[in-house]
């Protein structure tokens, strides 16, 4: 679902995956971008694509702070994670 430009080597698949097997039930962009080769600003990039597409849920929990959890649609793209 990536925009005109230059393409991701990281798969919406493999973000889903980070998030999938992070201990906490919600993550952070930082908590995605550690897990996969990536900088916050391009986890920041691709989150809305994969909001909008269904497969996770985004909730602004302070002043600057959002936090991402898988959907059911997420987990079943992944096979169930």
């Amino acid at each position: 679902m990536a925009g005109p430009g230059r393409q991701p080597e990281t798969s919406d698949n493999e973000i889903l995956k980070a998030i999938a097997l992070h201990p906490d039930p919600i993550v952070t962009a930082s908590e995605i971008a550690s897990r996969v080769d990536m900088t916050n600003a391009g986890v920041n990039q691709r989150m809305p694509d994969l909001v909008a597409d269904g497969l996770v849920v985004r909730k602004e929990v302070g002043a600057h702070a959002v936090v991402y959890w898988l959907t059911d649609k997420g987990k079943q793209q992944l096979g169930g994670y």
